[in-house]
């Protein structure tokens, strides 16, 4: 099959967006994934790292889905992310940047961000608010610009295999969480996923 045959099969069931969803961008990490899909979203402050972002020690950085074509989506979907409900995350405030030096690492609730769009939560995001898994694997394969037909299917097969490592860490910690293309609105079928020989 090839790589458009392949999300025509593992991708199903249509979905709906809710305007109320955050995201969190993940890495292409799968220990990191499973991590969060078993003690929730920490920040740098609760995971024991300096903090490498716009959102500091104590917040972790999200965003709300909307179909802009900017920066921010085009980072966003290129990742793993999770898709979160029912918080109150603190809109980080780009017209407020130039105090982003003086409140990054700090607790107080003004935030700033380099980003339009992008929202902060304190501390920690409980599993129980997660919804979904986002791994936008159309977008994702459409976005590998490569000219050498072989290291083009290589890096898809990898993504693909990262997939299959992402559902059946899921498995291990049982989670439940549908996984969605937010490129396609469309549902992945994870026992379809795992049934592909990579």
């Amino acid at each position: 099959m090839d790589i458009e045959e392949i999300i025509r099969f593992i991708e199903d069931k249509d979905f709906e967006i809710n305007n109320s969803w955050y995201f969190h961008a993940t890495s292409d990490n799968v220990d990191v994934i499973k991590n969060i899909l078993e003690e929730g979203i920490k920040s740098a402050y609760l995971r024991g790292e300096k903090p490498n972002h716009f959102n500091g020690k104590y917040y972790i950085s999200l965003y709300q889905y909307n179909t802009l074509d900017n920066g921010l989506n085009l980072w966003l979907d290129k990742y793993p992310k999770i898709v979160i409900n029912d918080i109150e995350p603190l809109y980080a405030d780009r017209t407020k940047l130039n105090l982003r030096r003086i409140f990054i690492n700090t607790k107080v609730p003004l935030r700033t961000s380099e980003l339009d769009g992008e929202y902060q939560q304190y501390l920690l995001i409980d599993t129980r608010k997660f919804v979904a898994l986002g791994y936008d694997l159309a977008y994702i394969f459409k976005d590998i610009y490569c000219s050498d037909k072989t290291i083009k299917e290589k890096l898809q097969k990898e993504k693909l295999q990262l997939l299959k490592d992402i559902i059946f860490h899921m498995h291990q910690v049982n989670s439940q969480l549908p996984i969605y293309d937010f490129y396609t609105k469309k549902e992945i079928n994870k026992e379809k996923v795992l049934s592909l020989h990579i």
